[in-house]
């Protein structure tokens, strides 16, 4: 089980459609996926740790956005652990019944998670 207060980081890669260069922050669709929204939970790693993770899959990322799984669940997201090959900290962002998260929870994620640039 995930906790509440674990940080999770979605990896943001260099497209148009994940970043608006005018505000400088990311957009909704960065959480929109039909099998999930992908992400990292931190489980005590330092932060130079996860982006060393992140570049050795995505060499050309843009950053990562952050969040901490209660914002995720006070949505009604589910945060639930997905640990693939080569990558036990993997998890997927889920909405409450289906897969996809709606509009208003890949828009509320997208306002209020922490960006950090690479």
């Amino acid at each position: 089980m995930i906790l509440e207060e674990e940080v999770i980081h979605r990896a943001i890669k260099p497209k148009e459609l994940f970043w608006n260069e005018k505000t400088g922050k990311v957009t909704s669709a960065l959480f929109k996926d039909s099998k999930g929204v992908s992400v990292d939970v931190n489980n005590d790693r330092t932060d130079e740790q996860v982006k060393k993770s992140f570049q050795g899959e995505f060499p050309d990322l843009k950053g990562d956005a952050r969040l901490v799984t209660k914002m995720c669940r006070d949505k009604k997201c589910r945060v639930e652990a997905d640990p693939i090959n080569n990558n036990e900290n993997h998890a997927v962002i889920l909405g409450e019944v289906n897969i996809k998260l709606t509009s208003g929870q890949a828009r509320y994620l997208s306002r209020n998670c922490i960006t950090v640039l690479y």
